[in-house]
């Protein structure tokens, strides 16, 4: 009896399991989880690291950029995996924005002279008014739409002049500043006051000595006489200094009245006393440190603050809605100053830094940019 007693309550326990293993499953069932789904998912769940899985998750960055921009920008972050573009999307149109800025003349200029040196840009000179020095002239349509467009300086070295200034100052060196004034005596001994100048307005001391080499150094040599303190104005012996040309404004009825307008500015002609302003940019530039370091400031204060913190966004006024609040007439000057840069930047390991660098972007853009030699020669061809 014992024995069949035993043998009913083994019965009824193995029984037993069966419906609870099936009560277990339907529990699961209803949770959304079966137990061969847990085996297959447990290895997933115990190896998954969503850091390490983020950026694989993540587009294409160069998906925010219109097509025709894609393919070099892909290339550029091969090249510098550290460095970030961002497309800065404009509000007026590719048209519209080639008309404002082509419909004044004194806007955009051009450097010519019958030579075999400047041939290759006689079809960028519009005619023959002379807007500043001797040979300062307006540069064509065609030549602006070239220089303007974006896509057209999308390589290692122009593209610095879409660099943001402050995103580059943390690799600003005074060695940097250095080697841009290298062969120019004259500057060279005040690398030392523009790296101080750049610290202060953190600013990238780099650019506002390839600013300064860019505005007042001569072809021939040395610095020009605005740099030197030595442009006289009426009635008054003292030297002042512009190393940057603020101010400089061209005066075709007034000799050299470029460099006139430059020294009113550097004695402070044109900011009052009591403004604020008058004290931040140590005015009057009686010497060449407060020239160097108070430019440095009014660069800083009316153009990075204002978001024109690139070379390019420095020549082109696209945010105002104006038109008219660019710091060079020169048309190359971004293209010249980012080539200049990129050489220095590149050199002091600026491929592993994270630079960052802004994009414009048009509304309406030509399905391919301005071609060297403009429209005319490239329907030629």
């Amino acid at each position: 009896m014992k024995k069949q007693g035993a043998e009913e309550a083994g019965e009824s326990r193995i029984g037993f399991l069966p419906v609870l293993i099936i009560v277990l499953m339907v529990i699961l069932a209803i949770a959304g989880l079966s137990i061969w789904d847990y085996e297959r998912r447990a290895p997933y769940e115990a190896y998954y690291n969503e850091a390490l899985a983020e950026p694989f998750l993540k587009k294409d960055p160069m998906e925010d950029f219109p097509p025709s921009y894609r393919k070099a920008l892909s290339s550029l972050q091969v090249l510098a995996p550290a460095w970030t573009f961002e497309p800065l999307w404009l509000q007026d149109s590719w048209d519209l924005v080639l008309y404002e800025e082509t419909k004044n003349e004194e806007n955009n200029l051009v450097a010519y002279d019958d030579t075999e040196f400047y041939a290759p840009y006689k079809w960028m000179v519009k005619n023959d008014t002379v807007y500043d020095g001797a040979n300062w002239f307006p540069a064509t349509r065609d030549g602006v739409a070239y220089y303007m467009d974006p896509r057209n300086f999308l390589d290692i070295r122009t593209v610095f002049q879409f660099l943001t200034l402050d995103s580059g100052s943390q690799i600003s060196s005074l060695e940097g500043v250095e080697d841009v004034f290298r062969g120019i005596p004259e500057l060279l001994e005040f690398a030392p006051t523009v790296y101080e100048a750049g610290k202060e307005a953190s600013y990238l001391a780099e650019s506002l000595a390839i600013r300064m080499r860019q505005e007042i150094s001569l072809t021939e040599g040395g610095i020009s006489p605005l740099g030197r303190g030595q442009v006289p104005l009426e009635d008054d012996s003292t030297a002042y200094y512009n190393f940057y040309n603020i101010g400089a404004y061209p005066d075709p009825a007034v000799p050299n009245g470029a460099q006139v307008n430059g020294a009113r500015f550097a004695r402070g002609d044109f900011i009052e006393k009591t403004d604020p302003a008058y004290e931040a940019y140590h005015l009057p530039w009686t010497s060449p440190e407060s020239a160097i370091k108070g430019g440095a400031v009014y660069i800083r204060n009316n153009y990075s603050t204002y978001g024109q913190d690139s070379l390019y966004l420095q020549k082109y006024d696209l945010l105002s809605g104006e038109y008219w609040h660019q710091y060079m007439q020169a048309l190359t000057a971004p293209e010249e100053e980012a080539i200049r840069l990129s050489r220095i930047l590149l050199e002091a390991g600026g491929r592993q830094r994270p630079l960052v660098f802004k994009i414009p972007v048009f509304p309406d853009m030509p399905e391919d940019p301005m071609p060297w030699g403009g429209l005319k020669e490239a329907e030629e061809n």
